[in-house]
């Protein structure tokens, strides 16, 4: 047993709220192909549930619909699989069982049907299941946004204005003088030529410039992360979460058909009952892209919650040392200029 999973039974022995624990490790090990989890009622019965399923290597023995192609190379196909009825005495692949003869085409028939039937709705009330824990554990996910709020927008414009100002004072300080504020106009020139004659305070210049641009970057990565967490509750994405049930219980008649289908053909050609499993594969497939993407969502909240703080203070600091040295900036230039102080 993991360390975690000690853990987590301990927290369960001690009344600890685990539900969250208790419904991800269910649909980690859902991954398995074990359709009786969905049983387990509680974290010491999933695991014991689990190990079970994982020692058992009669992989024929199991629902062929929840198999996961590739575990054995020894099985590919669907009449490998053993048929458990009342009707026949002991357990036969399908592949035996359609070579006897004690029963007639009919009979085989019907107990064929009956077994598929009941493999089929085993798999349909587990994937059930699997797709409710899944939509439940997106939701609790992204239940709570309130503790991500976004960076100030005057903020940054203000820290905008600054640094294009900055910027046109190098490059073309001509641009900020007006006949009007002649005053204002004689101040630039003179700060131009401060900034042409005194090469450290030039660099000055440029490196707040710089360190808004740092300020910029992280200012749209903490932005960019917040649009993709609020991303996730919006009513699009929530409409595809419950249109995925739809989608499957599609992938689930046409499995249906194809088991159908494949029962009129082995009762009259016997000999042609070999059946890809990785054809009844299809829903599997649906059902690990929904858990890949809710384990995306999963991961970028985690980041989230981890990084958020950390982030916002970092911004914070930045953007504090970015409007404290351009206060210095302006405030060096209009001691200078006022000959307050000699350079």
């Amino acid at each position: 047993m993991k360390p975690s999973e000690k853990l987590i039974l301990m927290l369960e022995l001690n009344n600890y709220n685990i539900d969250s624990l208790f419904l991800k490790k269910q649909i980690d090990s859902e991954k398995t192909g074990n359709i009786e989890l969905h049983n387990s009622n509680n974290f010491s019965d999933l695991i014991i549930c689990n190990y079970l399923f994982e020692e058992d290597k009669d992989y024929t023995s199991r629902n062929p619909l929840s198999y996961r192609v590739g575990t054995s190379e020894e099985v590919d196909s669907l009449d490998q699989f053993v048929i458990k009825h009342p009707d026949v005495g002991k357990q036969l692949s399908i592949k035996d069982f359609l070579s006897i003869e004690i029963f007639s085409d009919t009979e085989k028939r019907n107990i064929l049907t009956d077994v598929i039937h009941k493999w089929l709705d085993e798999y349909k009330e587990a994937r059930s299941v699997s797709s409710k824990n899944l939509q439940e554990l997106f939701f609790n996910i992204t239940g709570d946004n309130s503790k991500y709020r976004k960076p100030s927008k005057i903020i940054f414009i203000i820290g905008f204005v600054f640094a294009i100002f900055t910027t046109i004072l190098i490059v073309r300080p001509q641009a900020l003088q007006h006949d009007i504020f002649s005053s204002f106009s004689n101040f630039v020139d003179d700060w131009s030529q401060l900034l042409h004659d005194t090469f450290l305070y030039s660099v000055f210049g440029v490196f707040t410039i710089l360190l808004f641009i740092l300020y910029a970057c992280q200012y749209y990565a903490v932005l960019y992360r917040i649009r993709g967490i609020m991303k996730e509750k919006t009513s699009k994405v929530i409409r595809r979460i419950y249109k995925r049930d739809t989608e499957m219980n599609k992938t689930i008649s046409k499995q249906s058909r194809v088991l159908e289908k494949y029962v009129d053909l082995v009762i009259k050609k016997p000999e042609r009952s070999k059946l890809q499993i990785k054809k009844l594969n299809s829903l599997e497939t649906l059902l690990n892209k929904y858990r890949v993407y809710v384990k995306k969502v999963e991961r970028k909240y985690y980041l989230m919650i981890k990084n958020h703080s950390k982030k916002m203070k970092r911004l914070r600091a930045t953007y504090i040392s970015y409007i404290l040295l351009n206060l210095a900036f302006i405030g060096f230039a209009y001691v200078i200029i006022r000959g307050l102080i000699n350079v």
